[in-house]
């Protein structure tokens, strides 16, 4: 069973600070929107639920930055437990492979 980690609000949270996310991210702004939009496809068929999320995620992040900047988080409000940080990880491993794979397509 998922936990709570799939607030979208709390993973905008984590991206500065996990280095996974970050790296996802970094990964997402190079994507074109064909790329966007075949991601959101395969994630759409993809069993690990927790890949939409952290896509939902990564583009209000994105937003964030494109319209405000850096934010700063205070990293003392943002609070995970190490069960939702394993969980946390696995979904970004997932969501970055299949981002790789885009990449390479094209």
């Amino acid at each position: 069973e998922m936990s709570s980690f799939l607030n979208v609000g709390d993973l905008i949270n984590l991206i500065p600070f996990v280095p996974q996310l970050k790296d996802i991210f970094f990964h997402w702004v190079n994507l074109d929107d064909n790329n966007r939009r075949h991601l959101k496809f395969l994630a759409e068929q993809n069993k690990n639920i927790g890949i939409k999320p952290m896509i939902l995620a990564l583009e209000q992040w994105e937003n964030m930055q494109n319209n405000f900047g850096a934010p700063g988080v205070e990293k003392e409000f943002v609070i995970w437990d190490n069960i939702t940080l394993q969980e946390i990880l696995e979904c970004s491993n997932t969501l970055n492979k299949i981002i790789i794979e885009i990449m390479c397509l094209t």
